[in-house]
């Protein structure tokens, strides 16, 4: 029995870890979509969360373990997207990918520390514990987004 392969979709990561959506595209503009295709990517994700998690998490109190944990997790997965969308959109060659995702962590790293801060200087209250935990969990995020294309881009190309 025979078993149809997948046709690669224009959101696909290519074997030279490219975005195959942008991969025929300028060098120029790809550099300056890079940012804005690893917001998408994060706003993709958020609004995952914000329409069937946020519903879940409403029988719970928002400093409960549960609501801890779900929150970490999530944003763990936008940051660890934030790093794989930006660097697949960074018009480099697979050998240098390791180094555009470590650029890229240290921008996501600043993106953090901004959104840290605005949520610290304008809250009327913060739970520290949901606060630390965010945070660690955030860089988690942004470390695995560097590890998965560090491991990605370091396995020879298959021969076909």
């Amino acid at each position: 029995m025979e078993t149809k392969q997948k046709k690669p979709g224009k959101l696909d990561v290519d074997e030279n870890y490219d975005l195959r959506l942008v991969k025929t595209w300028n060098p120029a503009l790809r550099w300056l979509l890079t940012l804005p295709a690893g917001l998408i990517a994060m706003l993709i994700i958020q609004l995952a969360y914000g329409f069937i998690v946020r519903r879940i998490l409403s029988n719970f109190d928002e400093a409960s373990t549960v609501s801890i944990i779900v929150n970490c997790f999530f944003l763990l997965a936008k940051y660890a997207m934030l790093v794989v969308a930006m660097t697949a959109t960074t018009p480099v060659a697979r050998a240098k990918k390791k180094l555009a995702s470590i650029i890229c962590a240290i921008i996501a790293a600043i993106i953090l520390c901004g959104s840290t801060f605005l949520v610290v200087h304008f809250a009327d209250s913060i739970n520290q514990t949901m606060m630390i935990s965010t945070v660690v969990a955030s860089l988690l995020g942004i470390l695995f987004g560097v590890w998965h294309v560090s491991t990605s881009t370091s396995k020879p190309l298959e021969q076909e």
